[in-house]
């Protein structure tokens, strides 16, 4: 993702965040090459740098520890945000950090600002966390067909038992204050689901609001994106960039993002609005931009029902990307099945072949179950169950087509039809 110049508009005060606390001020200059027994404690874990980035043009490195940036101590993400902040007011070009490596501290120079890396609380609580965490995570990105064989036993309990543990994790770091007050708000978002009742929703909300009331606005941006958005969580997603574009509203890929997660939501009117804020307002927008734009507004359409504009939409979004990728064929796809459009879906599947021959194969199941979709429509019920036949000694061709299908609005369809095909 595109990173931005952000414009900081938030002073960060001692009395602001509890956190604040633990961003002590340091006098100790280290040692380069001074030796440590073990990582330290608490710090921020680099997990990725950026080609051509200030970090790895300072010899930063992936599994690198920042113990401290300037005189301050860095304890976790938001301290990290704090400091950098701090620097970037004053106006300050570069800055040293203390990083640990492999037994090592070791003392570089960065420029202030963004740095151009993806980073991870380094602490055992946080790391138990976010473990239980990403089972929550990949609950909803494994397909359900895959738990009885590839991940059997993995997932029993379903997603409520790891909240539970996190739960537990997360009240008993705040009373032993193993965990600073802003990881603790940002864990309690996190354990709140798209999906959780009203009541939790509106916890969450607040809890939110208070975040932004007390953090600069790089670090809000941060969190949308690289945390919420990324692990899909959509509306703290969505709250999150809707604050940091208040201050940088010409962002491009925030606004496409914006509009996606929308989309995930069932939210197609905004989402619209949010994609559609990208052409009323002129900004710069590259051809792959153009793309994920046509394709939110594809997808809004699709949802609305509004079948005949999302094969239009979806046909530009291709127009602008046709080697990149499968999905505004499949939405066009599934826009036709819904009409029983069967010239549009056989041509669709024709494209397809042309444009991705491999993956034509690969998704060769999908497609012929949307086409089956179709011609029931059509009322030519024999054709249907022939198509579908073809597939039935297959390895899980039902599990398969609906951890397609459901990805799309209304593809579920596909994939009931599909199985009552099946069976009969």
């Amino acid at each position: 993702m595109r990173k931005t110049s952000l414009i900081v508009c938030l002073l960060v005060s001692t009395g602001l965040c509890g956190c604040v606390r633990m961003l002590a001020k340091t006098s100790q200059v280290p040692r380069a090459g001074e030796i440590m027994k073990a990582p330290p404690e608490r710090g921020l874990k680099v997990m990725q740098v950026f080609d051509n980035s200030p970090a790895r043009m300072a010899g930063i490195e992936s599994g690198d520890i920042i113990m401290q940036y300037g005189q301050y101590l860095i304890v976790d993400d938001a301290s990290f945000f704090l400091a950098r902040t701090h620097y970037e007011d004053s106006a300050q070009r570069t800055v040293e950090v203390v990083i640990y490596r492999r037994s090592r501290q070791m003392l570089l120079t960065v420029p202030t600002g963004w740095l151009g890396v993806m980073t991870a609380d380094s602490d055992k609580v946080s790391e138990s966390f976010w473990a239980l965490m990403n089972n929550v995570k990949a609950k909803w990105e494994i397909p359900e067909y895959m738990y009885d064989r590839e991940f059997k036993g993995q997932f029993n309990g379903g997603p409520a038992k790891f909240l539970a543990q996190a739960k537990v994790l997360v009240d008993q770091a705040e009373r032993d204050r193993t965990l600073t007050p802003v990881q603790i708000m940002i864990a309690r978002i996190y354990m709140i689901l798209d999906d959780a009742p009203e009541e939790d929703l509106r916890r969450q909300a607040e809890l939110l609001k208070e975040l932004f009331s007390t953090q600069p606005v790089s670090f809000i941006h941060m969190l949308g994106n690289d945390k919420f958005y990324a692990d899909h969580r959509y509306l703290p997603a969505i709250a999150c960039l809707n604050h940091y574009l208040k201050f940088s509203p010409d962002d491009v890929s925030i606004r496409l993002n914006v509009g996606f997660a929308y989309n995930e939501l069932g939210m197609y009117d905004e989402a619209d609005r949010a994609t559609d804020y990208v052409f009323e307002h002129e900004l710069g927008i590259s051809d792959y931009g153009r793309y994920v734009a046509y394709i939110n507004k594809a997808k809004a359409a699709l949802g609305r029902k509004e079948y005949s504009r999302s094969i239009q939409l979806g046909q530009k979004a291709f127009e602008f990307n046709p080697n990149g990728g499968t999905y505004p064929l499949m939405l066009i796809q599934l826009a036709a099945a819904q009409t029983g459009d069967m010239g549009r879906l056989k041509a669709t599947a024709q494209r397809f072949q042309q444009a991705f021959p491999s993956k034509y194969l690969e998704w060769r199941l999908q497609i012929d179950a949307a086409e089956a979709y179709g011609l029931v429509k059509n009322n030519q019920l024999d054709a249907a169950r022939k198509l579908v036949e073809k597939w039935k000694d297959s390895d899980r061709p039902e599990g398969r087509v609906r951890a397609s299908w459901r990805l799309y609005p209304d593809g579920m369809d596909i994939a009931r039809n599909f199985s009552d095909l099946m069976k009969s």
